[in-house]
């Protein structure tokens, strides 16, 4: 697993990151609401934004999205 690069993160491009790579920094922790209102705007799937769609899904529940927008 890597958690760093050799050029930071305004200079990086997609060969920068290894195929097949684990990249970890640090844990968040959103409410429910924080996710659905993220995933109504960048990736509304029912498995981001629909609690009973969500239920059905391979997950079995809400989950975020993994999607970061650039803002």
């Amino acid at each position: 697993m890597k958690t760093n690069f050799a050029v930071p993160v305004t200079e990086r491009y997609l060969e920068d990151y290894l195929s097949g790579s684990t990249y970890e920094y640090s844990e968040i922790s959103l409410s429910a609401k924080e996710i659905v209102d993220f995933a109504k705007r960048f990736d509304p799937q029912g498995i981001h934004t629909d609690r009973e769609a969500a239920a059905h899904a391979p997950f079995g529940g809400l989950i975020a999205s993994g999607g970061t927008p650039q803002l």
